[in-house]
């Protein structure tokens, strides 16, 4: 069991030693959120969790994603269960994350789920067609990702097919399950997540529904969070494409596209510099800029789509350094609100 050690972290213990249960949750509560700068001016959003009474644990915070996933090192063994379900996680940089499912409570701002399911790493390694994802030298005693990171939240609104995971923000207890809010991100290091939907957190969002897809285990729907279709124009190209707003995402806008317009890129797919770029969705935003070279604020890459998924964008942590953005489980719909 990983033990904390209160003397040098009293902070840290205070928030997560004595969780809060489903009869005493508040309707709301604020966690930090961490930009942090990574190798090749990236960006990453850090999260602090902890699993199973284990020790307060940064993780990549990932809107994209699906269910949580930490490294076996940092889970405690409070109400922990493990199952016989091996499980992999892939990720388009190349890092691959293995182990097993197991069922375990999520702390998070001091306030605790009940068991769900959780990927416990005991393995971390790149794919061979992709041997620089910055995985640790050794893969079955691994390091922090990049130096800081112990796994990923994956808070996107989809069950993970494969592995059943789903984010812990959907098991919060009470009203703090009903959505979120990703707010107030910007590069100098700060940013929030708002936990628990009500009438004054949400007040001024733009809000869009979403198309129900599924349920979770407990029969609520789930929604897809990453078909809202968006128009794009940039110089003579415009298209509309299904979307993904990702905080899991580089610092770049990448949109996957034919690009039968002949959008001009440069060698490394970015478009060129001084390009007015705009994306639209009806009743949701309007976000607009001039390209250039400045990662997370208007850097554009355009590719060939990927495999079978057809034509896509995924927005990376640049639309959320522009845009607060809602995810709202209860009635399916995502909300926008500019900075």
């Amino acid at each position: 069991m990983n033990k904390i050690f209160c003397s040098v972290a009293l902070a840290l213990c205070s928030a997560f030693a004595l969780p809060a249960v489903a009869d005493n949750a508040p309707a709301t509560t604020t966690v930090p959120l961490q930009v942090i700068h990574v190798s090749g001016n990236n960006y990453k959003i850090g999260i602090t969790v902890s699993v199973a009474g284990g020790p307060p644990t940064l993780l990549t915070f990932d809107t994209g994603g699906e269910g949580l996933h930490i490294f076996a090192s940092q889970v405690g063994n409070m109400n922990l269960t493990y199952t016989n379900k091996h499980a992999k996680s892939a990720y388009t940089s190349g890092l691959v994350y293995e182990g097993t499912i197991a069922y375990a409570p999520v702390t998070i701002g001091g306030i605790s789920t009940q068991p769900i399911p959780v990927l416990v790493i005991q393995k971390v390694y790149c794919m061979k067609t992709k041997p620089n994802c910055n995985a640790p030298s050794d893969p079955n005693n691994p390091s922090p990702v990049l130096g800081r990171f112990y796994g990923e939240l994956g808070a996107g609104m989809a069950v993970e097919a494969s592995t059943g995971l789903y984010t812990p923000f959907r098991a919060m207890p009470g009203n703090l399950g009903t959505g979120y809010i990703v707010q107030g991100l910007n590069k100098d290091g700060s940013g929030q997540l708002v936990l628990g939907l009500t009438q004054d957190n949400t007040a001024g969002f733009n809000t869009v529904q979403l198309n129900q897809v599924g349920t979770y285990p407990d029969g609520k729907p789930v929604f897809d969070d990453k078909g809202l279709m968006v128009n794009y124009t940039i110089g003579n190209f415009s298209e509309t494409v299904r979307t993904a707003f990702d905080t899991g995402g580089d610092a770049v806008v990448n949109v996957w596209t034919n690009n039968t317009e002949n959008l001009a890129t440069t060698n490394n797919k970015m478009v060129r510099v001084r390009q007015q770029f705009t994306a639209t969705l009806p009743g949701g935003f309007n976000w607009s800029f001039t390209t250039g070279k400045d990662r997370g604020v208007n850097t554009v890459v355009v590719a060939a789509p990927k495999g079978n998924k057809g034509e896509e964008v995924n927005t990376g942590i640049s639309f959320f350094l522009a845009y607060d953005v809602m995810f709202n489980f209860q009635d399916g719909q995502l909300g926008f609100k500019q900075h």
